[in-house]
């Protein structure tokens, strides 16, 4: 069973850093730092091979985006108020 969820996430991480990647840039251009030093640091440890640091940087980096899209949410709600 081991060996399945390690090939299953040798399989699945380079998805998520090429992923991560593209998040670091555009969240770092929205302001959400938070997220994209966490995307970086994923990255430094895909590039290390440590596929356990990665697997639990993807929950880290899953839970802050869902919390940066509310709030992104949020703001452009509070906007469209503003305008109607």
């Amino acid at each position: 069973m081991i060996g399945n969820e390690k090939k299953r996430l040798n399989w699945i991480v380079p998805i998520w850093l090429t992923t991560s990647h593209s998040i670091k840039s555009s969240s770092a251009n929205v302001g959400a730092l938070q997220l994209s030093k966490k995307c970086r640091e994923m990255e430094v440890l895909g590039e290390q091979g440590d596929v356990d640091a990665v697997k639990e940087m993807m929950e880290e980096i899953s839970d802050e985006f869902v919390a940066v899209r509310s709030a992104l949410l949020d703001e452009l709600a509070g906007v469209e108020q503003t305008t109607v």
